[in-house]
């Protein structure tokens, strides 16, 4: 019964936070997000706890989601993954690996967006903030890299020199 009355209420919060979205409440939507999240987090514990993995990964899934739109995305990836490990289905597995792998990309590039805003605001750095943002960057190319996100970009062909035939005669 109580499980039942927490879905309820989280429902009636998840219609809320859609029209919140519908109207453009950014502040209620992160707000409303948040305590959704959160019930969906408590809801997804007891279903495990009561031996229903499967439907918990259902709630570990919108809780990612809601702590998307919340914008907390280090717990949103985490939710993610632990909904990979929680289900047996496969299909599941793959979509909670990718929308962790995505949001883990969208987090590093967000911390190369904010790295290079920094610099350019004090314009010198100490060389062991240097090497951090070196292994920042060595860890965004490599996850892009294992996404396939990086294109190979070729140079053009150089232009190559037409010789004039000179004139017989």
């Amino acid at each position: 019964m109580v499980l039942e009355s927490l879905m309820a209420k989280k429902s009636r919060l998840i219609l809320e936070l859609e029209s919140a979205k519908a109207a453009g409440q950014t502040d209620n939507v992160r707000e409303l997000a948040a305590q959704a999240a959160e019930m969906e987090e408590e809801i997804a514990a007891k279903l495990k706890k009561e031996g229903e993995p499967e439907k918990a990964v259902v709630n570990l899934l919108s809780a990612a989601s809601l702590r998307e739109d919340e914008g907390d995305l280090r717990r949103a990836e985490q939710l993610f993954r632990q909904a990979g490990t929680v289900t047996k289905r496969k299909e599941l597995v793959r979509i909670a690996d990718a929308n962790a792998t995505r949001l883990s990309v969208v987090r590093d590039a967000e911390g190369v967006r904010n790295v290079i805003a920094e610099i350019r605001s004090v314009k010198r750095i100490s060389v062991a903030r240097a090497e951090l943002i070196d292994q920042m960057l060595a860890r965004f190319k490599k996850l892009c890299e294992k996404e396939n996100l990086i294109l190979e970009v070729k140079s053009p062909p150089k232009p190559t020199r037409v010789k004039r035939r000179q004139p017989v005669g």
